[in-house]
């Protein structure tokens, strides 16, 4: 799955107040769909792997001399929900099946104006933090994520559930 990378201007606020809309109809579960979460990773094992996903990507960013990125807590809940979502409902892309992405999941917890950059790295099949991390340093456009000077924060949320692990990291900065 390639990456996302998108830069918000001020000329974007009817698109971003569209896409707010559309995001409060994504609390539903979808038609015909069982709306019960399954089984996720256990609480205590989250954190730890969501930290070492946040270890990795600094580490890399630091062998390219890079300033570290910071946790941020909408960002965070974005992955998350996002990674949920996917173990939820089987799907795997940047836009959920309701055809919400990445800046619709931040307006969910914050509020994506106040982000100047946005981007988004996704991975399933992986086994851990470290395996995910190798995978997006290996792929050129998840890379340039990893690598972007412009990020200055990044949230991160994991989701696994027998054999499916999802992995979900959120980059952005804010207006200055």
């Amino acid at each position: 799955m390639g990456a996302v990378l998108r830069r918000l201007s001020a000329t974007s606020t009817l698109r971003r107040a569209g896409l707010l809309l559309l995001a409060a109809a994504a609390f539903g579960a979808p038609a015909g769909r069982a709306a019960a979460p399954p089984k996720p990773v256990t609480a205590s094992k989250a954190p730890r792997i969501e930290r070492a996903v946040v270890r990795c990507t600094n580490r890399e960013r630091a062998r390219y001399g890079l300033a570290r990125l910071h946790p941020n807590s909408v960002l965070r809940r974005a992955a998350e929900y996002h990674a949920r979502n996917m173990l939820r409902y089987s799907f795997f892309s940047h836009n959920d099946p309701f055809g919400h992405g990445p800046v619709a999941r931040v307006n969910l917890f914050g509020n994506a104006h106040h982000y100047r950059w946005l981007g988004e790295n996704l991975a399933t099949g992986f086994g851990s933090a470290g395996a995910a991390c190798a995978a997006w340093m290996a792929s050129a456009h998840h890379r340039a994520n990893v690598l972007n000077p412009h990020f200055r924060l990044i949230g991160v949320g994991v989701a696994r559930s027998g054999g499916a692990s999802y992995f979900v990291e959120d980059f952005g900065s804010y207006r200055r």
